[in-house]
């Protein structure tokens, strides 16, 4: 793996065809996508095919309702191949995949408010993974991490 291009969306539809062109000619071997919706995660895995990608996609939730929308894409010049990613909380935000041996982790980490401290549990969850795997490993996406933090670590 040469170039990683990792790129947050942020759910945008109108323009979805757009980014998805620009991303796409930026020449990376492998892109990582985040906040991506049912609607754009099609958008963008006819385009970075048309390009020459081969794509995997977290599972998103279809149901309308649902608070969680927005999920994870990889895509590479050679085919990522999924890998489980044990007891993530929400499982559309995380995606695990091989491409060229060497294991992609992209995460779109979910907000501190979240209920349920989904974004401990998911950091957690991609911690250990990471932690019991062998070879080549890479974690990319977004972290959310928080807006400031102050030279003593808070």
């Amino acid at each position: 793996m040469a170039v990683l291009v990792t790129w947050n969306v942020a759910g945008r539809v109108a323009r979805a065809r757009e980014q998805a062109d620009l991303v796409a000619g930026a020449g990376a071997d492998v892109i990582c996508l985040q906040e991506l919706t049912p609607a754009t995660a099609v958008v963008w895995a006819d385009c970075l095919a048309a390009a020459g990608y081969a794509t995997a996609v977290a599972d998103l939730p279809r149901v309308r309702e649902s608070s969680r929308p927005l999920g994870v894409m990889t895509a590479a010049r050679s085919t990522p191949e999924p890998r489980p990613v044990a007891d993530v909380p929400w499982p559309e935000r995380v995606l695990a995949a091989s491409v060229d041996g060497v294991e992609v982790v992209n995460v779109h980490s979910p907000i501190s408010p979240k209920p349920g401290l989904a974004k401990v549990l998911t950091h957690e969850a991609v911690y250990r993974h990471v932690a019991r795997g062998s070879g080549p490993r890479l974690v990319c996406g977004d972290l959310n991490t928080p807006r400031r933090e102050h030279p003593d670590g808070t």
